[in-house]
């Protein structure tokens, strides 16, 4: 009779098998994936699964942003044409040139280094691309001061 101890054992100590249609090629052992069970062999005690999609990690961060609101991060790229800022460690978005104001758009790399802090707006989240845009909540006040001089 059952316990509620976890599953039944076969006499011999084994546990029931479990197989897999086919394998995600990026699936590891010990990852949790989202599975169909195709068919159930009692007798044998067999479980035939048919892979779904491997449970991302980055729709559970990418839950904690909504679009339009603001969070800080840090930039960890800096190219002429687009920033990578990460929003937590580990999480990166992608803040492109036209999303700036075009007096500060001028130079990203130069303007916002690697390790710059400042505040981003969430302007899109792509759960199929697993892509984030951001733009500037704010310039910073180094960037203001750069604008500046060189418009005198």
């Amino acid at each position: 009779m059952p316990t509620g101890r976890g599953p039944r054992q076969r006499p011999g100590g084994r546990h029931p098998t479990i197989e897999a249609i086919r394998k995600e090629p990026t699936t590891e052992q010990h990852d949790e994936v989202e599975a169909v069970i195709k068919t159930i062999d009692v007798p044998s005690r067999h479980i035939l699964l048919d892979y779904v999609r491997k449970v991302s990690a980055w729709a559970d961060r990418a839950a904690k942003y909504s679009i339009g609101g603001t969070y800080p991060g840090r930039v960890t790229t800096a190219k002429d044409a687009y920033l990578v800022v990460e929003l937590e460690p580990g999480f990166p978005c992608i803040a492109h040139k036209n999303s700036f104001p075009a007096d500060a758009a001028a130079s990203l790399d130069q303007r916002f280094p690697v390790n710059t802090e400042a505040n981003w707006v969430v302007k899109t989240i792509d759960s199929a691309h697993q892509r984030v845009e951001l733009g500037p909540a704010e310039v910073p006040a180094k960037v203001q001061a750069e604008v500046q001089a060189e418009a005198e």
